[in-house]
């Protein structure tokens, strides 16, 4: 087995040039990458040039080419499906950008197809691996907030126009805060809880034509969702998503209560730096007679303890899920961002949109085996 692995990459857009690109050629050192694909070819050539990057290849020819080991996904929602499964049937392994299909068909055929052709899959989001999330699992696996009863998790703003340069395809079918920032929790939430077994949601349009920069466009998909899931324990999840607010109090937007604390996560797409986390324990809310101090209870955010990071991991690190994949590979074991998981997480976000839709509860039918913690030494000896 190779020690590393050559990567084409198909789509160098806005999280291509910014994140992947520039981290897969400063930190990893299992892999390199080999080409680069998109449909503006000046594009992929300026990309290239920046990063001394060899091979800009049409579509048929970065499927086509033996070099390529791993086709790295990071086109727009709408056509992961049809590039992921052309990669799987070229004989290529597969990591995509988030989500991994659109619905719960298109995430089940891809992985189908894995299995039959024997190749792995990843997808993003992988900040569950980063140490802000690591360390969350440590909390909880140490048991210092007792066992979990349930979570909650929330983002809400006033949508991507104010921060990505073409905002537009957000609306459009494929996008929407469910499966644009909804993954980054979702994946969490799962990554603690376990496997989802029923959902309820409510939601809808808020603004319809949605005003962006100097025009407007059609909104196809929901903006703000108000959503519960029951796991298969009993336990259950608050969700709360939305493109339609102005200065919510999100608070820290994932948060775990147990029976003896509460653990609180401040940003769910942050790898590390900069990465909070805070537990408040029962038993730091007693006065000296060992009785619960309703004054401290009041007051209990300034009884909030920060909990140290597991190990240290950049803020922004795309490509660690990728990175890890490629280790499994030779390794010959599952893959932690693995196809599996992806397709729960996938089916989650379709069934928030249908239990909207229908306003019945939806029922899940996936399922995903636990996932182990990350070797805390790992992203030291990948650099």
């Amino acid at each position: 087995m190779k020690d590393v692995f050559k990567i084409g990459v198909i789509g160098c857009g806005d999280i291509s040039t910014r994140n992947y690109v520039p981290n897969i050629m400063d930190r990893f050192s299992n892999m390199e990458i080999y080409a680069l694909c998109d449909l503006n070819r000046e594009r992929a050539e300026s990309l290239a040039a920046a990063h001394g990057i060899a091979h800009v290849l049409s579509l048929d020819e970065i499927f086509e080419d033996p070099e390529i080991d791993v086709i790295l996904n990071l086109t727009n929602p709408q056509v992961h499906y049809e590039l992921n499964m052309r990669a799987l049937r070229s004989g290529k392994h597969v990591y995509s950008e988030k989500p991994l299909g659109l619905n719960l068909k298109e995430a089940s055929d891809t992985i189908a197809l894995a299995k039959e052709k024997n190749l792995y899959v990843g997808c993003a989001p992988d900040v569950f691996l980063g140490a802000g999330v690591q360390t969350c699992r440590k909390v909880i696996e140490d048991g210092l907030i007792g066992d979990i009863l349930s979570a909650k998790v929330a983002n809400m703003y006033h949508g991507p126009e104010n921060i990505h340069p073409a905002p537009d395809f957000f609306y459009k079918i494929g996008a929407g805060p469910m499966l644009d920032i909804g993954p980054y929790g979702i994946s969490e939430m799962l990554y603690f809880m376990g496997p989802a077994e029923e959902l309820c949601c409510y939601g809808g349009i808020g603004i319809n034509p949605r005003p962006i920069k100097d025009h407007y466009t059609d909104v196809e998909v929901n903006t703000h969702y108000n959503g519960i899931v029951k796991f298969a324990d009993g336990r259950c999840a608050s969700v709360n998503f939305s493109w339609d607010t102005w200065g919510a109090e999100n608070g820290p937007c994932v948060q775990v209560y147990g029976t003896k604390g509460s653990l609180f996560l401040s940003d769910p797409d942050n790898y590390g730096e900069g990465s909070r986390v805070h537990v408040l324990l029962e038993e730091d809310m007693r006065d000296d007679n060992g009785k619960i101090s309703r004054e401290k209870t009041s007051h209990s955010g300034e009884y909030k303890k920060d909990i140290p990071l597991v190990f240290d991991c950049p803020t922004e690190n795309r490509g660690l899920g990728l990175c890890e994949m490629i280790e499994a590979i030779k390794e010959g074991r599952p893959s932690r961002a693995n196809g599996e998981f992806a397709c729960h997480v996938t089916e989650v976000l379709d069934g928030f949109n249908i239990a909207i839709a229908t306003g019945k509860p939806y029922k899940m039918q996936t399922t995903f085996q636990q996932i182990s913690r990350m070797p805390e030494d790992f992203v030291s000896k990948m650099r």
